[in-house]
């Protein structure tokens, strides 16, 4: 899917491996970043939980053509307290 540029895609395989790839465009005096690779995941009831990253997904949709994704993180820094809630919707192309 794409939000203003952004690209996440997501690859995920039978024997609970996931391919993945993101791309953030350049924004302000952020350069443009993109990272690709490849990590397990496991699927426990509703839960999304891929290795080596942070928060686990809960899935929303699910259907042969269909994955909507909710994820939530709570951080504080500085005196600050930040959550973050966001909504990935996939749609499978072929």
């Amino acid at each position: 899917g794409s939000m203003y540029g952004i690209i996440k895609t997501y690859e995920f395989k039978a024997d609970n491996t996931v391919n993945y790839y993101t791309y953030i465009p350049a924004s302000g005096s952020d350069e443009a970043s993109e990272s690709e690779g490849t990590t397990t995941y496991e699927r426990k009831g509703n839960q999304l939980i891929l290795k080596n990253y942070p928060y686990p997904y809960t899935i929303l949709v699910s259907n042969e053509n269909t994955l909507h994704l909710y994820n939530m993180f709570e951080v504080e820094s500085e005196g600050s307290y930040i959550k973050s809630e966001s909504i990935d919707k996939y749609e499978r192309m072929k």
